[in-house]
């Protein structure tokens, strides 16, 4: 790993470790229309797993946020706000996620406290390369397969899953499709994590 992915935050720590010990990240995302209510999903999640908070349309989403975080908080979950820097200050939460289209936006990470998570969302293996020069902690991937979110959007499949998780420092998380009985095909093809909506709500 590159030593700003390394340096980067807790998250940069927790994924070094889980990396060595040969475990996986598990991270659940939230959403309006799919995965139920948020708070069945973090009791639902193992410790030290990740929620990633979306809920971008909900109109009472920054009241929504502080509820997720405080409940992440007593169930020992990290929680990231998605695609907003200054919900994830107000919230106090673990850090944040950036969805793709924000990536060409951020040049530097000082303007966010060290000890937060990063992570970013990419399609392609250049928007990996961008998450990694950023020294954000993780890239979610997807879809590696078929996916109920994007249904029109072409799947990466496991190969080209691989060539892009191998050829890159930044730990990657595989989204899209993904279901348990595929876990053990992702970890041989790089995936450091899972991520996804209905896999930990249904």
């Amino acid at each position: 790993m590159t030593a700003g992915v390394q340096t980067v935050s807790n998250v940069g720590r927790m994924l070094n470790f889980a990396i060595a010990r040969g475990s996986l990240i598990f991270i659940a995302m939230t959403d309006e229309g799919r995965g139920g209510d948020p708070l069945n999903m973090i009791r639902l999640l193992p410790k030290n797993s990740i929620l990633i908070f979306r809920h971008y349309t909900d109109p009472s989403r920054e009241q929504l946020a502080h509820k997720i975080v405080r409940a992440c908080k007593r169930a020992g979950v990290r929680c990231l706000i998605a695609g907003d820097v200054g919900l994830a200050r107000k919230c106090k939460s673990d850090g944040v996620h950036f969805p793709e289209y924000q990536l060409g936006r951020l040049s530097v990470r000082r303007f966010m406290p060290t000890h937060w998570i990063t992570t970013g969302a990419a399609h392609t293996q250049k928007s990996v390369r961008r998450i990694g020069a950023l020294g954000l902690a993780a890239a979610l991937l997807s879809p590696v397969f078929a996916s109920k979110s994007h249904p029109e959007a072409r799947a990466l499949g496991i190969w080209q899953f691989a060539a892009i998780s191998h050829r890159t420092r930044v730990p990657v998380i595989a989204l899209g499709g993904v279901s348990v009985d595929r876990l053990r095909r992702l970890r041989l093809a790089g995936a450091h994590g899972i991520a996804g909506i209905s896999l930990f709500s249904e």
